[in-house]
């Protein structure tokens, strides 16, 4: 039992192994490799159509890079009617203002286990943002966020800064970032999204800085060649004087060899006897150190993550005793981690002078020494843009599924833009199978979406 269960994680982390080599020697004939350590995540967020009714269009992101060709009315970003100059004796300082507002009233029909009923819903949310430069050195942005409702805060309305922070780049190869902001490490798509697996910390921790946005937060990113040097700080208290054991750290070296990114990472959270963790402010975890290799190979995006969580120091020496001999290693010698994370995908986009098809599909797997458990999961974006006589429709799905559990939910749907000023009118069925419902529970939507940049 013990080694059929070493030997399965075993074939995971040979299959990470024997996928970084591929990609090394891989011939690059599809798009150039883009770094994506440190990538900004938008202010804005999907919202779907009330508690029950949830007709997605989380697909759509898939088409991010691809223009509509003749769209019918549009919302456009504006620049320079939305920018005002404040002036003084020595200096004059420009102040840009943009929002984006997304308005969603829709209406369903739900079946479960043989009750039906039919069912309503309303979101709001709305980014006010602002953003200066005053020179090539120092800009800063924030951004106010209006929500309706909040069901994390279990609020009707909830206004909040969202984020102020600030770049500076007081050398050439020198970039600092501080302030609340939320940052992502790394190239998982799917299984970082934080709406499409809100409550799985498994999924979640592929981004080692989820929780960035929560506190305040300072990176400092040194590119030099071929490497990239990365060093992150975050602070979740109120305090005024935080020591080292109230912070979290975090650090990540990327080296690109070829066409190959190659990123090596860890984590420290604050101390179980730290000031935040005793108030509650913070939570204390076990460190977490991972790898994660990326290669772009006929238009592919391939990539893959290998994460681990340290448990017990003293197993972990003896763990490490026993690979350095050579020994046979047995499923108790892993009891030195908490948890043990593989997650490997690849996305694709096919631009043509018509449509644009694109998929994005990842799979999981979590192993837990202590508990000798599996949890493994896929996940999958797949839809097609730009079709119809104005190509103002897509067509597309998105679906998750636990493997052990036998359980998941599938999403399609179709969205077609344009017959309303800045509108979505989004049509779609989501299907709900496994636990917690007998026969699988289907709900049938249709909502409109009002989606406005100013």
């Amino acid at each position: 039992m013990n080694k059929k269960v070493f030997a399965g994680r075993s074939a995971v982390i040979v299959f990470f192994l024997l996928f970084s080599s591929m990609l090394i020697f891989a011939e690059q004939t599809g798009s150039e490799l883009k770094s994506e350590n440190s990538s900004d995540v938008s202010a804005s967020t999907v919202v779907s159509a009330g508690a029950d009714v949830t007709v997605t269009d989380e697909f759509d992101l898939l088409f991010v890079d691809a223009e509509d060709i003749e769209t019918p009315v549009v919302s456009e970003e504006k620049t320079e009617k939305n920018t005002i100059t404040i002036s003084g004796n020595n200096f004059t300082v420009p102040l840009h203002f943009s929002g984006h507002l997304e308005s969603e009233l829709g209406a369903g029909y739900v079946n479960e286990d043989g009750n039906s009923g039919a069912t309503s819903g309303v979101k709001f949310l709305n980014d006010l943002s602002f953003s200066t430069r005053i020179d090539q050195t120092f800009s800063l942005k924030g951004t106010l966020r209006t929500k309706f409702p909040e069901k994390k805060e279990n609020k009707q309305w909830q206004i909040e800064l969202y984020e102020m922070y600030f770049d500076y780049a007081p050398f050439s190869h020198l970039y600092i970032t501080a302030g609340k902001k939320e940052t992502v490490w790394g190239n998982i798509r799917l299984f970082s999204d934080t709406e499409m697996f809100e409550e799985d910390d498994d999924a979640l921790c592929t981004n080692i800085l989820t929780d960035s946005r929560k506190g305040t937060s300072m990176q400092l990113r040194i590119p030099a060649g071929i490497f990239n040097f990365t060093a992150f700080a975050l602070y979740k208290g109120n305090g005024e004087n935080p020591t080292q054991n109230d912070l979290s750290y975090a650090g990540s070296v990327e080296v690109i060899i070829g066409q190959t990114s190659f990123n090596f990472f860890g984590r420290k959270y604050p101390s179980a006897s730290s000031a935040v963790v005793l108030a509650g402010e913070d939570t204390h975890m076990d460190p977490v150190i991972g790898a994660e290799v990326k290669r772009t190979i006929l238009g592919f995006d391939l990539y893959a993550q290998e994460l681990v969580c340290l448990h017990d120091k003293e197993l972990l020496k003896e763990f490490g005793k026993r690979l350095a001999k050579n020994e046979q290693i047995h499923n108790s010698d892993l009891n030195g981690f908490s948890r043990m994370a593989f997650t490997g995908g690849t996305y694709r986009l096919w631009e043509t002078s018509g449509p644009a098809f694109g998929f994005n599909v990842e799979f999981q797997d979590v192993y837990k020494p202590e508990t000798t458990s599996h949890s493994s999961k896929v996940a999958m974006y797949a839809g097609i843009s730009r079709l119809g006589r104005n190509r103002n429709i897509t067509v597309g799905s998105t679906w998750k599924h636990y493997c052990q559990e036998r359980k998941g939910v599938a999403e399609p749907g179709i969205i077609l833009s344009g017959i309303f000023p800045h509108a979505k009118w989004k049509n779609g069925v989501k299907i709900e199978y496994g636990e917690p419902f007998d026969t699988a529970k289907v709900t049938v939507g249709t909502s409109l979406l009002l989606n406005v940049n100013y």
